[in-house]
């Protein structure tokens, strides 16, 4: 019985150890890392009212993968890539291609807490006085991601 119970002990905080030492080593794949970023997207999106065209910008600039834009079919706005919008002489967001207004939103993860937890941001531009964006917590909750924002700007 003395050997048992240091025995068990010691397979018992070796146990947590491995545990918690993969788990920081699995902090998020490739798939989490994009459902945060759409919800983050959708988070901004659903933040403005009255906008019917937003440009995704993946980060300083970059667009998304073209696939990544059917996650937002489901919204009531038309999604495009940022490449697709320029900006007049006033800073306004404009369609290439028909002129129609929109905003530029870009969100990235600031930093992954664990598997099921980021800090993130976003930011969205529609020119020089219309502009906003926050930094707040991403957690995966009942199946999906949730998007806190606890610090918000906007000009």
């Amino acid at each position: 019985m003395k050997l048992v119970q240091p025995l068990l002990l010691t397979t018992t905080v070796l146990c947590c150890f491995f545990i918690q030492g993969c788990d920081k080593k699995m902090t998020h794949t490739p798939e989490s890392t994009l459902a945060v970023r759409e919800a983050v997207f959708k988070y901004a999106i659903s933040s403005r009212t009255g906008v019917e065209v937003w440009y995704i910008d993946y980060d300083k600039g970059n667009d998304p993968p073209s696939e990544f834009l059917d996650r937002f079919s489901d919204l009531h706005v038309k999604v495009g890539k940022a490449s697709e919008a320029v900006k007049d002489k006033n800073g306004s967001v404009f369609k290439t291609k028909t002129g129609k207004q929109g905003y530029i939103v870009s969100a990235k993860i600031i930093k992954w807490i664990d598997r099921k937890t980021a800090k993130v941001e976003y930011n969205d531009y529609h020119g020089m006085e219309a502009a906003s964006g926050g930094k707040g917590t991403a957690r995966y909750e009942n199946g999906k991601w949730v998007i806190e924002i606890w610090e918000r700007w906007e000009s």
